[in-house]
């Protein structure tokens, strides 16, 4: 995440099992560069063939995932809303 609100592209292994745990726009929207360890090799390889032009897309486009989906006062907003409505809910016996 650091990288990505620092605008740079970033290469990762997505678990695909944990996949189903993600929002679908969430998902849609992550800009990163997929691989894992037993392809690295090949992926920095394609990555040399990218345009500066892309790569700077890409990371301009991480820059923007990470302000919308990891801001941390919009998540801190978020937990404090749901922690009033935990509080104000009510059980009817």
């Amino acid at each position: 995440m650091e990288f990505m609100a620092m605008g740079r592209p970033v290469v990762c292994y997505i678990n695909h099992s944990d996949i189903s745990c993600v929002p679908k726009e969430m998902l849609s929207d992550l800009p990163i560069i997929q691989s894992s360890k037993e392809d690295l090799f090949n992926t920095i390889k394609r990555i040399t063939t990218i345009s500066t032009n892309e790569l700077n897309n890409i990371g301009q486009r991480s820059r923007e995932y990470v302000l919308k989906y990891h801001d941390p006062d919009k998540i801190a907003r978020q937990c404090i809303a749901e922690y009033q409505d935990a509080k104000n809910f009510e059980i009817a016996y």
